[in-house]
């Protein structure tokens, strides 16, 4: 059977969390070091917070890393953590895991914007002031 060691950091930032966690053996389901990021975010996650645990990733030679939002990510964002060995868990997934595993049904954050179409376009056309 595996060792399983985990420490949690919480950053002086109220709307993040770090989690390192180590397993080994046989039946271990990540295989080394996976680096757990949880932050709380307005809009899009943009590619430089997953580019920003890569980083961290090399750092403490973690084999995996995971990265929590509660709002979503961008589609640069996902092809970068598809390349990198790393998971995103948008703020919709996350709900459906807190209600799957704790029973808690929570809205954890806000949901992406609508794309706008041209016929909604709200400009006049005239200059500005």
């Amino acid at each position: 059977m595996g060792t399983r060691t985990i420490s949690l950091t919480r950053s002086p930032n109220p709307t993040s969390l770090n989690i390192h966690a180590r397993q080994t053996g046989a039946t271990s389901f990540f295989g080394g070091v996976c680096l757990i990021q949880a932050k709380r975010w307005s809009g899009l996650v943009g590619l430089e917070a997953v580019h920003a645990l890569t980083g961290v990733m090399a750092d403490h030679n973690a084999t995996t890393g995971v990265l929590v939002t509660t709002s979503w990510f961008g589609r640069a964002s996902e092809q970068f953590a598809q390349r990198n060995r790393i998971t995103l868990i948008n703020g919709a997934e996350l709900k459906h895991l807190l209600k799957k595993h704790l029973g808690a049904d929570v809205i954890p954050g806000v949901t992406p914007p609508r794309r706008v179409r041209a016929s909604n376009n709200t400009q006049t056309g005239r200059p500005g002031p």
